[in-house]
């Protein structure tokens, strides 16, 4: 029954927070734009792909990669260079790391590149995770694992001076997880929004 009010609560804050990703595109003015997403919804991922072209004509210049761990920000170099099986090593990267439906990653990761934005990862390695929580499961507000990976994803974010909209599941979107995290970083302000 916890759990089942626990969704509830989630999903009525989300609904608060849903935009169309071209309304936010054109009207939001903001450094840093965090898109939560569902990461089995590949028809808003779609949408989103194609709505980065409003994103790169209203200033944007980076998509920042939840799926991708910052120690391997060079695959994303070798793929903007055309660097010989770059696309090939990404994609393996995405099934083998992500596991989510990576033809539809690697088609939103394809029109950004063709709009000539920059691709920066920006999750924490696996190797540098903390050991979670032995509460199963593991209620987000304790996590160890969120916790951690969320204050990288800050670090990150705080370096970074371009205009950049940063893909993720839209649970961090939450006020008091990465727009908290960023803060606390460097308080750098984010507008976000539920794909």
């Amino acid at each position: 029954m916890k759990n089942l009010f626990l969704a509830w609560l989630l999903l009525s804050h989300f609904q608060t927070l849903a935009a169309n990703s071209a309304s936010v595109f054109e009207n939001i003015d903001h450094q840093l734009i965090l898109a939560g997403e569902t990461h089995t919804h590949d028809q808003l991922r779609a949408e989103f792909s194609e709505d980065l072209e409003i994103f790169a004509n209203n200033g944007g210049e980076v998509l920042a990669l939840e799926m991708v761990e910052t120690n391997y920000q060079d695959l994303l170099e070798r793929y903007l260079e055309d660097k010989k099986n770059s696309e090939q090593d990404l994609y393996d990267y995405l099934k083998y790391r992500w596991g989510y439906n990576t033809d539809s990653y690697m088609k939103m990761i394809t029109r950004a590149k063709e709009l000539g934005l920059d691709l920066l990862a920006v999750d924490l390695p696996k190797a540098q995770r903390p050991q979670e929580v032995l509460i199963f499961p593991v209620p987000p507000d304790v996590s160890l694992v969120r916790a951690a990976r969320e204050a990288h994803m800050a670090k990150v974010l705080c370096q970074e001076e371009r205009k950049t909209v940063l893909i993720i599941g839209s649970f961090h979107i939450l006020e008091r997880f990465l727009p908290a995290a960023l803060k606390k970083e460097c308080f750098k302000k984010s507008y976000q929004f539920k794909l």
